[in-house]
């Protein structure tokens, strides 16, 4: 059996550039407040030495409950290594300034030039850095846990594995309408994000449980009945994919103003689940036939342990290749609707947002060719990481 090593290291030992540039990414997108920030990275005041970019950068991953704004009178101010944040406003660069001037009014130099407005376009790369790569890596996990769940129960059970009896079924009903019933009554009383998904996990638990008990334990009834989860399954992904992914996307975003980071982030998981599924359940296929399969079945494991301990380790190398490009689709998506004004929320900042500004005004042509490159060369190195042999 493999280990994840095993499928890192060739990564790294053929994609040496590739790696390098992806590290720097991730460097980028874990320190992006305190590369780019109008705030000192270290400044001596009243009260002794103090750390606002830091405390800033604390503040947005919500370690810190006020952000830290009192620092004009600080002395012995060491300034970030570009004095400028994604929102920051340069009066004297506004009108778009191109790129490798200075400012007239506060003498800093705009590397890649300004928007209208005199944002730091250098700046709003950086933190265009970390929206990418947060939707990115939550929509590719988000999507991947129930795809490949599904995928596997879809290529291992197929139509003819689960059997129920018509006893199970009439007392099993009532059960998941009641359990339905308390979770939207819950639910409207819980307005954390975070909880609902805690309730939600633990209805959708209890319910595989009675299942399993009923179908599996009492053995209700005489006669079985097959359930054709692999045609349900399929015929409701046939359905979502008749459908063009950016249209179904634009569809949803109708119910949304401008929508919120987590929405857009479970709006493209929503269509990206299907590809895991597929993927998932063709692998299953393949590898249920094997000998050390029939070998388990016929010594009793049951069907979790040879899915989970059998099954999934020999599949998982494919599912990790179609993580790498559902992580690259999910960017490229959110750049698109960005570009064309049906992105985040106005005070996000995104390559896609960037791209749009430039489009409004083309001789600016600083604000289409450099996210245009940052987002060709992310794409463009995932896809030569998981395909270059």
């Amino acid at each position: 059996m493999k280990t994840w090593n095993a499928y890192i290291k060739p990564f790294i030992h053929r994609h040496d550039l590739i790696s390098a540039f992806l590290a720097m990414h991730i460097f980028i997108l874990l320190f992006s407040n305190i590369l780019a920030n109008e705030k000192p990275l270290l400044c001596h005041c009243k009260s002794g030495w103090k750390f606002p970019a830091f405390h800033d950068y604390l503040y947005v991953l919500g370690l810190s409950m006020e952000d830290f704004e009192n620092y004009a009178a600080c002395d012995h101010v060491v300034k970030a290594l570009i004095p400028f944040s994604s929102h920051t406003i340069d009066p004297g660069a506004s009108g778009y300034l191109p790129p490798f001037r200075k400012s007239p009014l506060t003498d800093h130099r705009h590397w890649l030039g300004t928007d209208a407005l005199g944002r730091d376009v250098l700046s709003g790369l950086i933190d265009g850095t970390r929206t990418a790569w947060v939707i990115g890596l939550l929509a590719t996990l988000i999507s991947m846990v129930p795809g490949v769940i599904l995928g596997l129960m879809a290529g291992y059970w197929r139509n003819d594995r689960i059997r129920f009896s018509l006893a199970s079924f009439f007392i099993l009903l009532p059960l998941i309408s009641l359990l339905a019933y308390e979770f939207f009554a819950i639910n409207g009383l819980i307005h954390s994000l975070i909880l609902k998904s805690i309730v939600c996990i633990f209805f959708i638990a209890l319910t595989v449980f009675m299942i399993y008990l009923i179908s599996y334990k009492l053995q209700l009834g005489n006669r079985k009945y097959t359930f054709p989860l692999d045609h349900i399954i399929f015929r409701t992904i046939d359905a979502l994919e008749s459908i063009p992914k950016l249209f179904l996307l634009m569809s949803m975003i109708v119910f949304f103003a401008r929508p919120s980071l987590i929405s857009l982030i479970l709006m493209i998981a929503l269509i990206r689940w299907s590809l895991f599924v597929i993927v998932t359940r063709s692998s299953t296929l393949k590898e249920s036939v094997q000998n050390y399969v029939i070998s388990a079945k016929n010594l009793g494991v049951s069907d979790w342990k040879i899915m989970t301990y059998h099954i999934w380790p020999n599949i998982r190398s494919e599912v990790l290749v179609t993580a790498v490009y559902t992580f690259g689709a999910s960017i490229l998506l959110e750049s698109t609707l960005s570009f064309i004004g049906l992105g985040l929320k106005l005070e996000s900042v995104s390559w896609g947002s960037i791209l749009n500004e430039g489009r409004q005004y083309l001789p600016a042509w600083w604000l289409t060719v450099f996210p245009g490159i940052t987002i060709f060369t992310l794409l463009w190195a995932l896809n030569r990481m998981i395909t270059k042999k």
